[in-house]
């Protein structure tokens, strides 16, 4: 997995949430799953999961990505009792429901996030 400053880079770079923004080859649900986890490393595999999610949209359709991998994996892992950070919480939960909800929500977190983290 890739840093918080790594990943707030490429976010701010690329512009917003979406495909080819390079979070590392951790998958972020292993990520989330270890222990112990900092506040830190839980929002950098939150960011790294809304990267993914985001990239699920642009390389298909919403109707495909909330069918794809990464959405079951991260289903199972939220079913579970997984946690993800409060400040990516409401965007990975609208990923699910709505397209525009989700991109609104991913916003959100980008102005909270990493315009206030470069």
């Amino acid at each position: 997995m890739k840093t918080l400053p790594e990943i707030v880079g490429a976010l701010k770079k690329a512009g917003g949430f979406g495909d080819g923004i390079d979070t590392g080859t951790e998958h972020p649900i292993d990520a989330l799953t270890s222990s112990p986890l900092s506040d830190e490393d839980r929002l950098t595999s939150s960011l790294a999961l809304l990267c993914r999610l985001a990239g699920a949209i642009d390389n298909s359709s919403w109707p495909s990505a909330v069918k794809s991998a990464i959405a079951r994996r991260t289903r199972e892992y939220l079913d579970s009792g997984g946690k993800v950070d409060p400040i990516c919480a409401t965007a990975v939960d609208q990923f699910f429901k709505n397209e525009e909800m989700f991109w609104s929500a991913a916003q959100h977190v980008y102005k909270n996030v990493v315009e206030t983290n470069t």
